[in-house]
């Protein structure tokens, strides 16, 4: 049957794209984010959550609960030095 292999390339594809998305979510874990991403990322984790506990219940321990993330500070400015002005002599 033609659609088989389709189906199969397509199955394989949504595996490696919800695999990414973990990840891709566990990274933004550790970046400081605006209040309109963490939003949007919590809907993704969310929608992530519901497609990995419907699809095998054992990813439902690996995905993290509904507690937002602890607040996070900004990196301080760090100055260059190739952008400091040389004193004129």
């Amino acid at each position: 049957m033609r659609s088989d292999p389709v189906l199969f390339s397509s199955s394989r594809a949504m595996e490696e794209l919800v695999c990414e998305l973990r990840l891709f979510l566990d990274l933004l874990d550790r970046e400081y984010l605006s209040a309109g991403i963490r939003e949007k990322k919590m809907h993704l984790s969310n929608i992530l959550h519901r497609v990995l506990s419907d699809k095998e219940p054992s990813f439902k321990s690996e995905i993290h609960s509904g507690l937002p993330a602890p607040p996070q500070m900004p990196l301080p400015e760090i100055p260059h030095p190739w952008l400091v002005r040389a004193p004129v002599t």
